[in-house]
């Protein structure tokens, strides 16, 4: 296509003569008059004979091809008004647009991201008091349990304080009977002190994607006595 000639003579190197000048660049005082296809340059004469001269073969009178360079302008003009300038016009509108659309665009970006933030709060808040109100819980139950092991151990200290008393004066007054069934009744017991119940097994363990509250409180551990 002659548009892609036009094209490519703008891209073939830059020639040392100024644009538009009709003199030589080397020969001052002549005009240039010929073009020398194997170096791509407007030459005068003397240079045809001197620096070109065994480049004759590729020499072509300007104005031989004034006609067909014509034709190359015309229609790198047309392409450029009728094709590339409109092409640009519209991407530069279509530009615009999409920036005029940017902020909006990032507008509703930060007001979801806002909301979705707020969301989660309020899920955490909700989460933190759920396991709050379950502390509360596993505290009760945590000290009830102990006062009752506190009251077992109270009740076996006054049972152990009063056998005692009792069994000093068996030893002292009692019949054969008397210290026989008070052995028995020592024999029967438990000698071994319950230990304090375990409380330490609640805990607080932060995980990704919790999103429901615990149901469940502690366990609480058997006593024997």
């Amino acid at each position: 296509m002659a548009s892609k000639l036009g094209r490519s003579i703008i891209k073939a190197q830059r020639p040392i003569r100024p644009k538009g000048q009709v003199k030589c660049d080397v020969h001052k005082q002549n005009e240039v008059v010929l073009l020398c296809q194997d170096c791509k340059m407007l030459i005068c004469t003397k240079c045809s004979i001197t620096l070109h001269k065994e480049h004759i073969n590729s020499f072509l009178e300007i104005c031989d091809i004034k006609t067909r360079h014509n034709q190359i302008l015309q229609d790198f003009v047309n392409e450029t008004e009728n094709v590339n300038i409109p092409k640009l016009n519209q991407e530069i509108i279509s530009s615009r647009t999409k920036k005029s659309s940017c902020k909006p665009m990032y507008d509703k970006l930060r007001k979801n991201i806002i909301d979705n933030t707020k969301k989660c709060k309020l899920e955490l808040d909700k989460i933190t008091e759920d396991y709050i109100a379950l502390c509360d819980k596993m505290e009760v139950a945590a000290m009830d349990l102990i006062q009752t092991h506190i009251t077992d151990l109270e009740s076996r200290l006054k049972t152990l304080r009063d056998l005692s008393s009792e069994y000093k004066q068996t030893l002292q007054t009692g019949t054969s009977v008397l210290v026989y069934d008070s052995v028995t009744e020592i024999r029967e017991m438990d000698p071994d002190i319950p230990p304090t119940p375990n409380i330490d097994m609640a805990q607080f363990t932060p995980g990704i994607g919790q999103t429901k509250s615990p149901k469940t409180g502690p366990r609480e551990p058997k006593t024997y006595y």
